[in-house]
């Protein structure tokens, strides 16, 4: 297998990552309106907020792997995505002031406005990473010198939403799963009431974004049947979405949440599977970016991985650093 398709590889597996851990804590964010008090707000936001900074680093592995494999991929990004990002960024500081706010804020006022703080910070990164994720799929504007031929606005196109909506859609279920197994009383039974029919949505504006893809984005079908990666993604793919209303119906809502998982993980793969090997596809005259024209140099690829493997392990040890200690603190606090 060639090094460049080595790092294709990790970076999937990395936004994967990304996409099942920081789902659940999006999700849980987003369901904040859900709440009647102030108890069951701080309760819902207790689960949280001691881990979620550390998800986080699974996407800035994921970007700088991306840009130290594929260094052409960093212009290009920054080009046409970099008033998005800008705004993904700010959401998620939003939400770090936000969480906080929510636990010291006084007046019922300050509660409830706190509270919205959390919903939109929690729901508007999913939503511009999905659009951002749908663009691509479509392919973007690219002139015969391969530059973005776009604006900001032309990123909002019907598919693009329909992609950010599926993504909030996703993320709000696997959070609902991830909170019904640690909360109790009303909070627990409010939940269970809400996560069947929210899969129901995601289910069919999932139908939804597979037609649109094959009417939109055709491209992404050719080829893929003839490999192995796209079967045993499609099985798992398969088997998270049938498993999750099987099992929240037989009340078991922890294995429902790994099938919830099974699913996200299942979408990124496939995602990766069809785009191989673009990097980013053109709508355009231009040619887009692929494994070949877009990896590093052949004579640079020792360099590369090592620097790679050195920042992926960085970000993966502070993360899971992170993640042992705020457990515990979690486990104590809410104990």
């Amino acid at each position: 297998m060639e090094p460049n398709a080595i790092w294709f590889s990790i970076v999937f597996v990395l936004f994967a990552g990304f996409a099942v851990l920081d789902a659940f804590d999006l999700g849980v964010g987003s369901l904040q309106f859900l709440w009647r008090t102030d108890a069951e707000r701080r309760r819902a936001i207790d689960t949280v907020r001691p881990v979620w900074d550390g998800h986080e680093l699974w996407l800035l592995a994921a970007g700088a792997a991306l840009f130290v494999a594929f260094p052409p991929v960093f212009t290009f990004v920054i080009s046409a995505f970099g008033a998005l990002l800008a705004v993904v960024l700010l959401a998620f500081i939003g939400r770090a002031v936000s969480i906080d706010s929510c636990v010291w804020s006084c007046s019922p006022d300050e509660q409830r406005r706190a509270n919205w703080d959390v919903v939109v910070a929690s729901a508007l990164p999913p939503f511009l990473l999905g659009v951002a994720l749908g663009n691509v799929m479509r392919g973007l504007p690219l002139d015969s010198a391969g530059r973005y031929d776009g604006n900001f606005l032309s990123l909002f196109n019907p598919f693009a939403l329909l992609i950010g909506v599926l993504t909030v859609l996703l993320f709000a279920m696997h959070g609902a799963l991830y909170l019904e197994s640690r909360t109790e009383g009303s909070m627990r039974e409010r939940l269970q009431k809400w996560i069947l029919p929210l899969w129901c949505v995601f289910a069919v504006f999932h139908l939804i974004a597979v037609a649109a893809t094959a009417w939109w984005s055709s491209h992404l079908f050719v080829g893929i049947p003839a490999r192995p990666a796209f079967w045993v993604l499609a099985v798992l793919w398969l088997a998270g979405m049938v498993s999750v209303p099987v099992l929240v119906t037989m009340k078991n809502y922890k294995l429902a949440s790994i099938g919830s998982a099974a699913t996200i993980a299942a979408m990124v793969g496939l995602v990766g599977v069809a785009l191989f090997p673009r990097l980013v596809p053109s709508s355009g005259p231009g040619t887009g970016l692929t494994l070949d024209n877009a990896a590093a140099a052949p004579d640079a690829w020792r360099t590369v991985t090592v620097i790679g493997l050195i920042v992926i392990s960085m970000f993966a040890t502070v993360g899971a650093s992170v993640y042992r200690a705020s457990r515990r603190g979690t486990l104590t606090r809410i104990a």
